[in-house]
């Protein structure tokens, strides 16, 4: 198995515009409607709120921190989490509890290097090249209308046959929407949700 950097989105038990900045490279076009919600992490500290947020389901925030650490500079970057081989960031998500609603997720990460790719199956997906050694990867998931957190996982050492024993992180942008319709998204997968990206071999 590859070392691998997992960006997974998990369920938990648990109508707005944002003004966006920096590399929100690719914002939804239903940003804003009724039901969405939207945060930024621009990790200018190592506090756990975003930087910008728009969410009237309640307050986002990074809720664990494990083998990570925040450093002040990166590659021309200013605030940039470095996360170990076993390390984890997650991020908590409040939304709204509607069983018979489908929500559509778009997650934006900004992260150092370009060797990676997307597993796993979100129904659209992408990367840009933001300058520098640094790049953004975005995808888009649909499933059920209620809360959720986003795990970051650092790259995981199973064969060796990486260079990069660390993942550098340097914004998250996270937007969701939930819909009465799920109609509006025929023909979309609703099975991805989870995001993967992991380093090519080489």
């Amino acid at each position: 198995m590859n070392r691998s950097i997992r960006f997974a989105l998990l369920a938990t038990a648990l109508a707005c515009v944002g003004v966006a900045t920096a590399d929100d490279f690719n914002p939804p076009p239903w940003r804003g409607a009724p039901m969405s919600d939207f945060q930024q992490w621009e990790f200018k500290t190592d506090g756990p709120f975003p930087e910008i947020s728009n969410n009237p389901f309640g307050q986002p925030a990074m809720t664990d921190v494990d083998e990570a650490q925040w450093l002040e500079t990166k590659e021309g970057r200013d605030g940039v989490w470095c996360i170990g081989e076993e390390g984890k960031l997650v991020f908590h998500i409040p939304d709204a509890e509607e069983r018979e609603m489908k929500k559509l997720i778009r997650i934006q990460i900004t992260f150092f290097g370009d060797d990676f790719h997307f597993i796993g199956d979100p129904f659209h997906h992408g990367f840009v090249d933001l300058g520098n050694g640094w790049h953004g990867g975005w995808a888009d998931y649909v499933r059920q209308c209620k809360p959720f957190d986003v795990y970051i996982f650092g790259p995981n050492d199973d064969d060796g046959l990486t260079h990069q024993d660390k993942l550098y992180v340097d914004e998250l942008v996270v937007d969701a929407v939930c819909v009465p319709e799920p109609g509006m998204f025929a023909g979309l997968s609703t099975t991805g949700l989870g995001l993967v990206l992991r380093r090519r071999k080489r």
